[in-house]
């Protein structure tokens, strides 16, 4: 439901979105316009005696690969990760992007007296340039320090860095012009979709504003009713009319009236409610009337019964005298 929801405001805030995409397809455009692609010089060197160690059967200084050569390789490398090295590399003529990989037993099998040489370089010519550099001062590190502890270069333990594999040529990279292409793209992507969220944030707001202002308006019309506008009523000429008789006097002018305003909409309905009432109050007093005139009757109706009584009562005592 939210994917689609994010859908839907993006394709709403189509206008934003688009100029964003192209934008970000300018600038990858120009990216990769000016960024230079590099290249990279690839070998490696294999530490050998001068001579056989004494005391063997080996002839060879390739049969000869022992522990200790193994051993000598990787203290090299790591002398060459030190920024005095590639200072020197540097003062004479190298690219200072290079790396020195020293023998690893990770593949399972004995370690060999191999150290792997890399050089990068924004050109295919420095690259390989680079990379015999770095193979002469590789070299002269090593001899440096073993006449640092007395061994010669005619001793039979002196041990030289003797090139194993050497690059024909430099290979173009384009590893880095793709990861800037890759985080230009999503950057953009990123920021298109931000700002289509947004603007559809401001645009709803916008619209709460707008319906959150009219709705105390609606509701007063509602409750109280809106007075309507006081219109004046019609009002005579100001003036005086003249006499048709030749001479008379002009009638002084006739007063003028304030105009009435009209009654709202609370008092109109108060009108039209009041003949209701007084009808109520009508029938109600009618009925009071009725019920005390049939009291009075019933009140005369007793009285004369009471003096027919009398008046035979009256006869009979007269009957009975005679």
């Amino acid at each position: 439901m939210e994917f689609w929801t994010s859908v839907k405001v993006v394709l709403r805030r189509w206008y934003v979105v688009l100029p964003a995409l192209l934008l970000t397809a300018a600038l990858s455009v120009a990216l990769i316009n000016n960024i230079k692609p590099s290249y990279r010089a690839t070998g490696s060197v294999v530490l050998l005696r001068t001579q056989p160690p004494p005391n063997t059967n080996c002839t060879n200084p390739y049969d000869c690969l022992d522990y200790q050569s193994t051993q000598l390789a990787s203290v090299i490398a790591i002398a060459a990760t030190d920024q005095s090295f590639a200072s020197r590399l540097v003062a004479a003529g190298a690219s200072p992007t290079y790396t020195v990989t020293g023998p690893s037993n990770n593949n399972g099998q004995n370690p060999t007296p191999v150290v792997s040489l890399t050089e990068t370089a924004r050109s295919e010519a420095t690259a390989m340039k680079s990379y015999e550099i770095l193979t002469d001062q590789l070299n002269q590190v090593l001899s440096e320090r073993q006449r640092s502890v007395g061994i010669k270069p005619t001793d039979p333990t002196f041990v030289s860095a003797v090139a194993l594999t050497a690059p024909q040529h430099a290979s173009r990279l384009i590893g880095t012009r793709v990861k800037a292409l890759v985080v230009v793209i999503t950057m953009g992507v990123i920021l298109a979709i931000a700002l289509a969220f947004a603007v559809d944030s401001a645009a709803s707001a916008r619209k709460r504003r707008r319906r959150d202002d009219r709705r105390p308006a609606a509701e007063d019309d509602l409750e109280g009713g809106v007075d309507d506008e006081t219109v004046p009523d019609r009002q005579p000429v100001n003036g005086s009319a003249r006499s048709a008789v030749v001479g008379e006097p002009d009638a002084p002018p006739a007063q003028q009236t304030p105009p009435a305003a009209r009654p709202s909409r609370s008092s109109r309905a108060q009108r039209s409610t009041a003949p209701a009432r007084a009808s109520a109050a009508g029938d109600e007093a009618g009925g009071n009337a009725d019920g005390a005139t049939t009291q009075l009757d019933e009140r005369a109706t007793e009285e004369a019964e009471r003096k027919t009584s009398d008046e035979g009562a009256t006869a009979t005592v007269k009957a009975l005298r005679e």
